[in-house]
């Protein structure tokens, strides 16, 4: 059933500006659409979607001891927001 479906994946983000800094600039992914509300990005095939949804904060599982928040990979994230 799934095999031919596609997959898109939601991000919220507080300003989509900077998200589209990050996600369009840092990781060159393609903006395939964008709207006032959301941009969303073509990452090999799948959908990115990043939505603007006003303040966000970090899920408890993200908090690490001596580390303000952990990224993919287990890569160190230190600012506001958890990227990646």
């Amino acid at each position: 059933m799934f095999t031919s479906s596609g997959l898109t994946a939601f991000v919220p983000t507080a300003d989509l500006d900077a998200a589209d800094a990050f996600y369009g600039g840092t990781l060159a992914l393609p903006r395939i659409d964008a709207s006032p509300f959301a941009n969303v990005y073509d990452s090999d095939g799948t959908q990115l979607r990043v939505t603007e949804g006003g303040e966000l904060e970090a899920a408890a599982q993200t908090e690490r001891p001596g580390l303000e928040r952990v990224g993919r990979r287990g890569a160190a994230v230190r600012g506001e927001h958890l990227v990646g």
